[in-house]
């Protein structure tokens, strides 16, 4: 997906390898049909909670945090805001190796989307069409890894990252939405679910 640094060590890239692996499955989630009610899900949200909770062979992975993330949806592009959010805190097991890392994302992305169904639905995005500065910065113990374009390096490469899958379900109403984000393939069972807030 990107260039890394051959002294960075596979547990390192443990959360982007689980990204890649997550991807393909997800996206055959079924769409809901689309309503003719107005999405819900169209307006300003800033993220309360995010987990990621993923098991496979050789590798166990938690990841919480990100609290302060804006995201706007329009009916047809999103834009995430990473300024001033928080840290996404990843800890767990690869190939026997404990790892504790945070990554850490800065400015905007946007991309264009599909959305459908009113009240509970899909949310799909188009990685070619990403723009933005958005980075992330992946720190180690405290020591830091690694930084990368999330534009560049990622989603015009056609992967992504856990704080923004390519595709998941939704459900809302007036002042939450909730995304998940599931896969079972041969590395393993992976979820993301997120909330956010209506700003």
């Amino acid at each position: 997906m990107f260039a890394a640094s051959p002294r960075t060590s596979s547990a390192a890239l443990a959360p982007v390898a689980l990204a890649a692996a997550l991807a393909a499955a997800v996206l055959a989630l079924p769409a809901s049909a689309s309503a003719a009610a107005k999405p819900c899900l169209l307006g300003k949200w800033k993220l309360t909670k995010y987990t990621l909770d993923a098991k496979g062979p050789g590798l166990s992975t938690k990841a919480r945090g990100g609290q302060g993330i804006g995201l706007t949806v329009a009916k047809k592009s999103v834009t995430y805001d990473f300024n001033g959010s928080r840290p996404l805190a990843v800890k767990g097991i690869s190939d026997g190796e404990k790892y504790d890392m945070k990554t850490t994302y800065s400015k905007r992305l946007m991309l264009e989307s599909t959305l459908k169904g009113a009240r509970k639905g899909s949310l799909a995005l188009k990685p070619k069409s990403a723009k933005g500065g958005a980075r992330a910065a992946i720190s180690r113990n405290g020591a830091f890894v690694m930084s990368y374009s999330l534009v560049q390096n990622v989603y015009r490469e056609g992967s992504w990252e856990p704080v923004a899958p390519l595709r998941s379900s939704y459900t809302c109403n007036a002042k939450t939405v909730t995304f998940r984000t599931t896969s079972t393939d041969d590395s393993g069972t992976g979820t993301i679910v997120t909330t956010y807030r209506r700003r």
